[in-house]
């Protein structure tokens, strides 16, 4: 039996997820994969507290194994990688942009949270 720690059991499921997306994005109908995204993504408030249960686990589970530095270090890496991703879309993320520069109010809670782990990374490098 292969006994994996936290962090390894989180990158595992991270990297079958990228995997199976992928498989999605290659090999499913699009009006499919289409209807998915359009059921669930307007559901806001419910997406939004899926998610941030998901963060308090993973944190949780992540701080236990890494300090905050090294955990917002990789997370950089990661956003740098999918704003590659984002790129490749310019229009479209033009008008995202002009969407969250408009409505400020909508990512509160988000802007909240990098704030305060940023204040976080800074006690923790330099206090």
């Amino acid at each position: 039996m292969i006994c994996l720690t936290p962090v390894e059991l989180i990158a595992a499921v991270f990297a079958v997820g990228i995997l199976f997306n992928l498989l999605l994005i290659l090999f499913v109908d699009d009006d499919l994969l289409m209807r998915f995204i359009e059921r669930f993504y307007p559901k806001r408030m419910l997406m939004s507290a899926v998610l941030l249960i998901i963060i308090v686990v993973i944190g949780f589970y992540l701080l236990s194994e890494l300090t905050i530095t090294q955990i917002f270090a990789a997370a950089i890496l990661g956003m740098y990688i999918y704003g590659l991703v984002l790129i490749q879309y310019p229009k479209e993320l033009i008008a995202f942009s002009k969407n969250v520069v408009k409505n400020k109010h909508k990512a509160a809670l988000p802007w909240t949270i990098f704030a305060v782990l940023a204040l976080w990374v800074l006690y923790s490098v330099f206090g």
